[in-house]
C-alpha cells in the first residue's frame, strides 16, 4: 500500500473515515426527504502496480447513490499537477467475480518515468464526488532473458550461476527428470534473488533438465524460461570436500550465527556446538553459493560455546578448526534491505500449496491447490501467530490477527530462513500492506467470519475466483466452516457448470463453533484485531472492517515485517496446525490426500 494511503489512514479523523466508508457501502439514502442528499462517495485510494510500459490501478467498488451506478475518469501526467492531467479514456472492469475490486490498465507509457494518477467519480444526474484520490508509479520493462547458465555437478546437488538479467528482481528455477520444451506446474521450483543457486537433495546419476527465468513485478509477464541445452547429472564425489573455514561467529539473543566458506564437492554441512558441560549438539545445513550461514538458537546468554563445521560427502568428512562464541542480548535490528540477512531456521517445510490428482467429482485435470485458500495451514498459522506476537510485543494487546490466504504465495523450505526467502512467500502487490489494529464489536466479529465462510471453496480457480480472500486466523480463534455435503454415492457425479458447483463451495459458520480463547463471541463485547491495511479498507469483501471498524491505528509496519521479527526472535521454528479452523462437507478434492472434513 502506498505511503499516501498509510498517512491518510493515520491522519484522517476517525469520524470522517467511518462516514466516508458508510457512503461507499450504502450510497445515498433514498428514504429521506427529496431535499436531502449525502455527499457523493468516491474511492478513498487506489493501488498502482508498475507494468512494462504501463500501470495497473485497482480500487474498491463504490456503491450506488440513489440507485445510480458510479462511473470513473482516470487521468495521468508526468507532472504532479492536476491541471496538466491527460484523460486516459479508460473504463474500469471487475478484477474478478467476487473480490469487490475494479481495475484499469494504463498502457503506452514510458518506462522509468514517474506518472501521477488521479481518479474522478461521477453519478449521472447527480454530479461528481468532491474527493479525488491521487497516487504515482513508475513503469518498468520486462526482465530480460537469462543468459550463460553454468552448472557444476556435485554430490546430490547442482550449483548454478548465470548472468544477471537487466530489470530482474528475482529468478525462478524449475527442474525435472523429464525432458520437455517448457517446465510443468508439477516440476520442482526455487526462487532466488541473485544470479546463482544450489539445487539440493537430488538423486546421484540421474540426469536433470533445468530452466531459469527472470522476473520482476507480479503483473509483468516474466521473461520466458531458458532451458540449459543439456542434462546435468549429480554424481558421487571422488575425493573429500575442501576443509571449511569459519569466517564469523556472531552473537545474538540466545543464539549464535556461524558463517563459513562453501565448496561444490560438499553434499551437506554439519554445524556442531559444545556447551560448558561438554554436551554437543549438531544440525545439518544445505550448501549455498559463496558462503553458508546458519543460526544456533535456544542457547544461554553469556555462556561460551565451542563451534565447528564439517563438510560431508560420501568420501568422508572434512572438519574445520574450532571457534568460540558467547550469545548475548543485542540491539541489532533486522536489515530488511539485505535479502541474505538470516532470520532463523525452519525445522521442515511450510507449504502453501500442492499439486493434487484428478478429482472424480470436479472438472477433469490435475491442478495446483493453494492450500492457504482452502484450509488451515502451518504457513498461515506462522503468519497470523507471528503478526499477533509482534503487535503485542511492540504496540498493544489484541484478541487475534486476521489475514487473507492470498497474501501468501510461496513455500518456506526447511533450513535457513533469510529476508529474501520470507519475502518470496508474499505477492509483490501485498508487500507494502501495513499492520492495522482496529476494534469490532462481537456482532461484527460474527459478520466477519460469516463473510470468510462465503469465500468460494475449494480454492482452485476455474469457475470461481476470489479464493484469495479465504480467512486465516491466529491461535486465539477456533471455528468450523460447514459446506453442503455432496452425496458421492449418486451416479454421474461430474460437476461441469457454475450452477452445479456453486451450492457446494460457499459455506457458513457451524453453530456454536466460533470461539475466541475458548469463549463464545458476545455481541456487545469489543474485540481488538490486527489485520492488513488492504483488509482494513474493506478489500476482498471484508467490508465489515471498513464500515464498523473503529479506534484504528496503522502501525506503518509492513505485515510481513512483523512475521520476520517473530521468526528472528524465535530463531528456530517448526510447522504446526492445531485445529483452529475445521472444514466440513464440500466437494472431494481428488486422489488419496485427506478429504474434508479437515480437523
Amino acid at each position: 500500500m502506498s505511503v499516501f494511503l498509510r498517512k491518510s489512514i493515520q491522519e484522517a479523523p476517525v469520524h470522517l473515515f467511518l462516514a466516508l466508508f458508510a457512503f461507499i457501502v450504502f450510497g445515498c439514502s433514498e428514504s429521506g426527504s427529496d431535499n436531502e442528499q449525502l455527499p457523493l462517495a468516491a474511492p478513498t485510494s487506489f493501488q498502482p502496480t508498475p507494468m512494462d510500459q504501463g500501470i495497473r490501478l485497482m480500487w474498491t467498488r463504490v456503491a450506488k447513490a440513489q440507485g445510480i451506478e458510479p462511473t470513473f475518469k482516470v487521468y495521468y501526467s508526468t507532472e504532479n499537477d492536476f491541471a496538466a492531467r491527460i484523460d486516459s479514456g479508460l473504463n474500469p472492469t471487475p478484477e474478478s467475480e467476487s473480490s469487490g475490486l475494479l481495475k484499469v490498465d494504463i498502457t503506452g507509457l514510458q518506462n522509468g518515468v514517474k506518472y501521477y494518477i488521479w481518479i474522478e467519480t461521477y453519478y449521472a444526474g447527480l454530479g461528481k464526488a468532491n474527493f479525488v484520490p491521487t497516487n504515482n508509479a513508475v513503469p518498468i520493462p520486462h526482465a530480460e532473458k537469462v543468459e550463460n547458465i553454468t552448472p557444476i555437478e556435485g554430490e546430490q546437488i547442482i550449483w548454478l550461476t548465470w548472468n544477471e538479467s537487466p530489470h530482474a528482481s528475482s529468478y525462478e528455477i524449475a527442474y525435472s527428470t523429464t525432458d520437455k520444451a517448457e517446465p510443468s506446474s508439477s516440476d520442482k521450483r526455487k526462487t532466488v534473488f541473485a544470479p546463482n543457486a544450489v539445487l539440493t537433495e537430488l538423486e546421484n546419476l540421474t540426469p536433470y533438465y533445468i530452466w531459469i527465468r527472470a522476473k520482476n513485478t507480479d503483473l509483468n509477464t516474466p521473461s520466458e524460461f531458458v532451458k540449459y541445452p543439456s542434462t546435468v547429472t549429480p554424481k558421487e564425489a571422488a575425493a573429500l570436500p575442501a576443509t571449511p573455514y569459519i569466517t564469523t561467529v556472531s552473537s545474538g539473543n540466545k543464539r549464535l550465527t556461524v558463517t563459513w566458506n562453501t565448496d561444490p564437492s560438499a553434499r551437506i554441512y554439519e554445524l556442531t556446538w559444545v556447551d560448558k558441560n561438554l554436551v554437543d549438539k549438531s544440525i545439518e545445513v544445505k550448501p549455498e553459493v559463496g558462503v553458508v550461514s546458519a543460526t544456533i538458537s535456544g542457547l544461554i546468554n553469556q555462556e561460551s560455546y565451542i563451534v565447528s563445521v564439517a563438510a560431508k560427502n560420501y568420501s568422508g568428512n572434512a572438519k574445520s578448526s574450532e571457534r568460540v562464541g558467547s550469545p548475548e542480548a543485542s540491539s541489532i535490528s533486522i536489515d530488511f534491505n539485505n535479502y541474505k540477512f538470516s532470520l532463523g531456521t525452519a525445522a521442515s517445510d511450510y507449504i502453501y500449496g500442492e499439486t493434487l490428482p484428478v478429482s472424480p467429482i470436479f472438472y477433469s485435470g490435475q491442478y495446483f491447490d493453494r492450500l492457504t485458500r482452502t484450509k488451515e495451514t502451518a504457513i498461515g498459522n506462522l503468519f497470523t501467530d507471528g503478526a499477533a506476537w509482534f503487535v503485542r510485543e511492540k504496540f498493544e494487546e489484541i484478541d487475534f490477527a486476521f489475514l487473507n490466504g492470498g497474501y501468501i504465495d510461496n513455500t518456506i523450505t526447511a533450513g535457513p530462513i533469510s529476508i529474501g526467502s520470507l519475502l518470496a512467500t508474499t505477492l509483490p502487490a501485498n508487500r507494502e500492506d501495513t499492520i492495522v489494529i482496529l476494534s469490532l464489536k462481537g456482532r461484527d466479529v460474527k459478520a466477519l467470519f460469516e463473510a470468510a465462510a462465503k469465500v468460494n471453496h475449494p480454492g482452485r480457480g476455474g469457475y470461481f475466483t476470489g479464493t484469495d480472500a479465504f480467512g486465516m486466523v491466529s491461535k486465539e480463534v477456533q471455528y468450523t466452516i460447514s459446506y453442503p455435503v455432496l452425496d458421492t454415492g449418486l451416479p454421474d457425479l461430474s460437476l461441469d457448470t457454475k450452477e452445479e458447483i456453486e451450492p457446494y463451495v460457499q459455506g457458513e459458520i457451524k453453530a456454536g463453533t466460533l470461539k475466541i480463547r475458548g469463549e463464545e463471541v458476545l455481541d456487545e463485547t469489543v474485540y481488538r484485531i490486527a489485520t492488513t491495511s488492504q483488509l482494513a479498507m474493506g478489500l476482498y469483501g471484508y467490508l465489515v472492517f471498513a464500515v464498523n471498524g473503529y479506534n484504528r491505528f496503522d502501525t506503518g509496519v509492513p505485515f510481513w515485517h512483523g512475521v520476520a521479527e517473530y521468526i528472528y526472535d524465535q530463531a528456530n521454528i517448526t510447522p504446526y496446525t492445531d485445529g483452529r479452523l475445521c472444514i466440513e462437507g464440500g466437494i472431494p478434492l481428488g486422489g488419496s490426500e485427506p478429504q474434508p472434513p479437515y480437523h
